[in-house]
This record gives structure tokens, C-alpha cells and sequence, in this order.
């Protein structure tokens, strides 16, 4: 196992530990600290996917439903394995 990780480091390289620019607010921060470099991710995400609801639903009304084929539900018998292409 440990030929496995010093092969994953040959072609990898070894982790790296520095400093994170994240563009904080107005102005550029550096960050060093991981806790304060995971922070500032999860805010950055926060102001990413948390954004307010702007759709229009009488527009989501009008789409026209589909059928649902649910026949990909179904499990596999083992003559639909077998006929498969290989």
C-alpha cells in the first residue's frame, strides 16, 4: 500500500501548504489559516446558492408535462444482461 501513495506523489507531487487570495467583500484577503480559508469558502457558497426566489411560477405553469417512462426503473433479469452488447 505504501508504493500505491508514493506513486500517487510521483505523479501528483507532494500536498502544498501556502496561502489562499480570496476576494473578500471589496478588497483582496490572504489567508493562511484553513479554518479561516473554510470559512470563507462557505460564505462565498452561502452568497452563491442562497439567492432569492425570482421565478416567475405562472410561467412554470404553462410548460407542457411530460409522460414518465418509468421503464429504467425496472432491475435488469439476467437474459437482459447476457443479450447485452459487450
Amino acid at each position: 500500500m505504501n508504493g500505491f501513495y508514493n506513486g500517487l506523489k510521483e505523479v501528483w507531487g507532494p500536498k502544498k501548504k501556502g496561502s489562499v487570495h480570496l476576494k473578500s467583500t471589496d478588497e483582496m484577503e490572504t489567508f493562511s489559516d484553513s479554518k479561516r480559508v473554510v470559512a470563507r469558502w462557505s460564505e462565498y457558497f452561502q452568497k452563491l446558492l442562497n439567492v432569492p426566489d425570482d421565478i416567475d411560477h405562472e410561467a412554470l405553469d404553462n410548460i407542457p408535462l411530460r409522460i414518465t417512462k418509468t421503464t429504467l426503473d425496472e432491475i435488469p433479469t439476467m437474459s437482459d444482461i447476457k443479450q447485452s452488447p459487450t
